[in-house]
C-alpha cells in the first residue's frame, strides 16, 4: 500500500448527552496495521460510556422498583426518587404526577362514598321520624284514645302535616337526583328581576298576615334585565322567604332586597331570627346538613338551600349567608346581568 495522508473527523455520541469529538487525528505512511490501534481506542473509550449510562439506568430503575414496592404495600404518600438528572429523573417525576393523580381522585372518592352514607342516613332519619308519628296518631284514632271530635280533628290535622313533610321532602329529593343526573333542563329566558321577586312576595302575603310579621321591601322599580330559567329562580326566591318567615320572630321583621352592582344582581333575604354560629355556615348548604333544631323544623326538608345553589350555579349565579347569632340573618345570591 502506498504511503499517505489521512485526516480523520469523527464524532461519537454517547448516551446522556455526552458527545466526544475528535478532531484533527493524523497518521502518516498508514499501512493496513496502523488504522487499527486509534479504532481500539475509540471502540474502548463508547464501551465505558455505555457501561457507565447501563449501571445509572440499572441503579435508578432499582430506585424505582424499591419506592414502588413501597406503594403498593398500602403507603399511599409515598413517593419515587431518584439520584439522577436525565431521563430516569423525568421518569421519576411522571410517575410521581400519576401517583398524586390518583391519589387525589382516591380522597375525593372516598368523600363522595362518605357523603352518600350521611346523605342515605339523614334521609332515612327525615322519613322514619314523621311516619313514626303518623302511625301514632292513626292508632291512637283506631283505639279511640282521641274521643272528643276536636281532640279527633286535632290528631288528623297532625297527620296531614307529617303527611305533606313526607310529600316534600320526597319530591325535593326526587328534583335534586335529576339535577345531579343533568336531567332538568333550564330555560332561559330574558326577564325582569324585579317584577319576578314581587311575584314571589304576593304568595307569601297570607303566611306573613298569619304570623303578624312585617316585611320589609327595597326593590327597585326600573325594568333590572336577567337572562334565566324562571321557575328555577322563583323556586330560589320563594325558599328563602319561607326560611326567612320560619326561623324570624313572631310578630318581628324580615326583608327582601335588590342592588344593582356593575356586572351581577345582588339580592339579600334576611330574618331577626336566632341566627346560625359561625362554624355552621361554610356547610350550610350541603344537603340535608342539620345546624339545630332553631333552623330545621319539620316544615323543612333540609335540601332547599343545596337545590338552591346547585340551580344559580348552573345559571352563573351563587349564594352566601352571613349571620349575628340574635341579631340578625342574611342570606344573598347573585345573577349576572344581562
Amino acid at each position: 500500500m502506498k504511503k499517505q495522508k489521512l485526516q480523520f473527523n469523527l464524532l461519537i455520541s454517547g448516551c446522556g448527552g455526552i458527545t466526544f469529538l475528535l478532531l484533527g487525528m493524523e497518521a502518516m505512511e498508514i499501512e493496513g496495521t496502523e488504522l487499527r490501534q486509534p479504532l481500539w481506542v475509540l471502540l474502548l473509550v463508547l464501551w465505558g460510556i455505555l457501561l457507565f449510562q447501563s449501571i445509572r439506568i440499572f441503579a435508578a430503575a432499582e430506585q424505582i422498583q424499591q419506592q414502588a414496592g413501597r406503594i403498593l404495600s398500602g403507603n399511599e404518600n409515598a413517593r419515587i426518587y431518584v439520584h439522577d438528572r436525565g431521563m430516569m429523573a423525568e421518569l421519576s417525576q411522571t410517575l410521581n404526577d400519576i401517583l398524586e393523580l390518583l391519589q387525589k381522585t382516591s380522597i375525593e372518592r372516598q368523600r363522595s362514598e362518605e357523603s352518600q352514607k350521611r346523605l342515605l342516613s339523614n334521609i332515612s332519619h327525615d322519613m322514619r321520624t314523621p311516619l313514626t308519628s303518623i302511625l301514632g296518631y292513626l292508632e291512637a284514632l283506631r283505639d279511640g284514645v282521641a274521643q272528643s271530635p276536636e281532640e279527633r280533628q286535632e290528631y288528623l290535622d297532625i297527620v296531614f302535616s307529617k303527611a305533606r313533610y313526607l310529600k316534600n321532602l320526597v319530591s325535593e329529593i326526587f328534583y335534586m337526583a335529576k339535577l345531579d343526573a343533568e336531567d332538568l333542563p333550564l330555560h332561559p329566558v330574558p326577564c325582569d328581576l324585579s317584577e319576578l321577586l314581587r311575584e314571589c312576595i304576593i304568595d307569601f302575603l297570607p303566611e306573613l298576615q298569619r304570623q303578624q310579621m312585617k316585611l320589609q321591601v327595597e326593590i327597585p322599580e326600573a325594568y333590572q334585565s336577567v337572562y334565566i330559567d324562571r321557575m328555577s329562580i322563583i323556586r330560589v326566591c320563594s325558599n328563602l322567604l319561607k326560611n326567612a318567615i320560619q326561623h324570624g320572630k313572631a310578630g318581628g321583621i324580615i326583608g327582601i332586597q335588590l342592588v344593582s352592582e356593575e356586572k351581577d344582581y345582588i339580592v339579600h333575604v334576611w330574618d331577626k331570627g336566632p341566627g346560625i354560629e359561625t362554624e355552621h355556615l361554610s356547610r350550610l348548604f350541603d344537603r340535608l346538613y342539620r345546624v339545630d333544631q332553631a333552623r330545621n323544623s319539620a316544615a323543612g326538608s333540609g335540601l332547599g338551600l343545596a337545590i338552591a345553589k346547585k340551580l344559580l350555579e348552573k345559571q352563573g349565579g351563587k349564594i352566601w349567608v352571613e349571620s349575628v347569632p340574635f341579631e340578625k340573618t342574611v342570606f344573598s345570591f347573585s345573577l349576572p346581568r344581562s
